[in-house]
Parts: structure tokens; C-alpha cells; sequence
């Protein structure tokens, strides 16, 4: 059995020996030979090739992985989902590993990438386990297939606990992590899709919050919460005798139950500024009219 690392160990091994000067490439060759910086060809590329600089060689150390040596296959001879969508990704971290390897042997001699050993096994056809199947991996699990390392199943169970997903996404990575059968092609597969989306809702909630500060109105608020949201971002302290007015104000809407229930999870007034105040009027107006409507109809 062999000791397999993710790409991101390797290059953080290189990076500790204080004698990684960065890479040459990834590039990438059709049939005809010809390296290119990018591929941009509908089908795979036949080979890509990766150089590692080291303090103290001559030239860069370079690594090239074919197609044919380390594209995997199914047990249907056809190219894995992953293969098919990402294959000169795929190909690359494998050329990459190779060089690393050459260039660092006595801190990463005996260690290989998933990426490398996946091809050394024919695809499954076993069933994928509901976890699995939940976070979108497409491989059936395998005693034979790399299974998923301790750093991969780390990462899904950090996802499980991120604020960012929804409670069952977190169940489905806990259950993920825990699986004794979750391979490592699966496991790479969830954690781009997790990285992926956490990129995508942190530049979400930066338009949001840029909107608010604007007062622009966003999802979920009333135009006029918008504009006690951008004061709150962008004003200074008002008068205290505002602060006695907007006391008075929450003070009056507690007639209604559904104001007195929202005005009890905010604790002692004394401690919120005076924008804070002016927003949670803006809820209290917003709560009592729509009480008041329902109670009219």
C-alpha cells in the first residue's frame, strides 16, 4: 500500500526545505509535440509537463505525465467524470507530483498524489452510498480504488462545520468525512465543489454589503431598514436626545405581542447606539403594520 499526499502537501514539503524556487509551467502537448501554455483543444491533451526550480541545480527538474500512462478509466474502458471535465488539470498535478518528487526525493520519496494512483485500479460498479451520492461524486467506492487521505477527510469535516452551507449540505459532509469507503477521487471532487461555492457566496455577501452601505434596498429588507443600515455604516453619533425619542418610539409598539416578542431578544436598550435603535424601530414599524393588517383582514 502506498502513502499517498495530496498535491498541496507536496508543495508545502518543498516550500519547508527553504530550497523551493517556484515552477516552470504547467504546459501542455497534443500529438504534434508542440508545449502550450494553455489548452484551449476540445479533447484531452497527450501530455503535460511541469519544471521545478532548485536552489542549487542548473536547470529546472521537470516532470511529464501522458494521457495514455495516467488518464483514469472505468471498468468499462471509458475516462472517468473528473478525467472528462478537468483533464488537463488532472494530468498536470500529476506532472507536477512527478517533478516534485525528482527535485525533493529524500522528503518525498515513496509518496504519490491520488491523482498518480488512481489509474493503477479499473473503476467499480457498486452502488454509491447515499452520503456519497448526496455530495455529487459520480465514482463508486472500491477497495481497490485510493482511498480518501486524513487531510481530505479533515477538510469535509471543516466544511460540515462552516456557517456558509445549510444544515443538511453539513450532514452530508460529516457523513462524507466518517465514510470508510469515501475515496479520494470523491473527496477531491467535494472539496472543489465546497471551495467553489464558499468563493461564490463570500463575493455574494460583499455585493450585499456594499449595496447596504449604499442604502440600496437588498433581499429580505424594507427600504426604509436600507437606509438605516447605510447610516450605521457611514454615519457618526447622533444627539442623545434622538436616543430618548427612539426609546420612546420601541416603548409604544410594545402594545402589540408580536413587537414585544422581537424587542425581548435584544436584551438591555442601553447598550445598542442610536442608529442600532433607529434599525430596530424600522423592524417594530414594519412587525406592528403587518400585524395590524392581518388583524384588519
Amino acid at each position: 500500500m502506498q502513502t499517498q499526499v495530496s498535491i498541496d502537501g507536496f508543495r508545502l514539503v518543498a516550500e519547508r526545505t527553504n530550497r523551493y524556487e517556484g515552477q516552470i509551467g504547467p504546459q501542455w502537448c497534443g500529438p504534434d509535440g508542440v508545449w502550450r501554455d494553455v489548452w484551449l483543444e476540445s479533447g484531452p491533451p497527450s501530455a503535460a509537463r511541469v519544471g521545478v526550480l532548485r536552489t542549487g541545480f542548473r536547470e529546472p527538474t521537470y516532470g511529464i505525465a501522458t494521457w495514455k500512462s495516467y488518464a483514469q478509466l472505468t471498468k468499462d474502458g471509458k475516462v472517468t467524470s473528473m478525467w472528462q471535465k478537468m483533464g488537463d488539470v488532472m494530468l498536470a498535478k500529476c506532472a507536477e507530483a512527478l517533478a516534485l518528487r525528482k527535485a525533493f526525493p529524500q522528503e518525498l520519496a515513496g509518496l504519490y498524489t491520488p491523482d498518480e494512483m488512481a489509474q493503477a485500479t479499473v473503476g467499480p460498479s457498486a452502488p454509491v452510498r447515499a452520503a456519497l451520492a448526496a455530495l455529487g461524486t459520480s465514482e463508486d467506492p472500491d477497495s481497490n480504488l485510493p482511498m480518501a487521505t486524513d487531510e481530505q477527510r479533515q477538510q469535509l469535516a471543516a466544511f460540515a462545520k462552516s456557517g456558509a452551507f445549510k444544515p443538511g449540505s453539513k450532514k452530508k459532509f460529516q457523513a462524507a468525512a466518517e465514510s470508510a469507503e469515501l475515496t479520494a477521487e470523491q473527496a477531491e471532487q467535494a472539496i472543489e465543489w465546497a471551495t467553489q461555492y464558499l468563493k461564490d457566496h463570500a463575493a455574494k455577501q460583499d455585493a450585499r454589503d456594499e449595496k447596504a452601505a449604499a442604502g440600496t434596498v437588498v433581499e429580505g429588507q424594507r427600504a426604509e431598514e436600507a437606509q438605516v443600515v447605510a447610516r450605521i455604516l457611514s454615519a457618526g453619533e447622533p444627539a442623545k436626545s434622538e436616543r430618548t425619542q427612539l426609546l420612546s418610539s420601541i416603548e409604544d409598539y410594545m402594545t402589540e405581542p408580536v413587537c414585544v416578542a422581537i424587542a425581548q431578544s435584544w436584551g438591555a436598550l442601553d447598550t445598542y447606539t442610536v442608529d442600532e435603535l433607529e434599525l430596530m424601530v424600522a423592524k417594530l414599524r414594519a412587525a406592528f403594520d403587518q400585524a395590524t393588517s392581518d388583524t384588519a383582514l
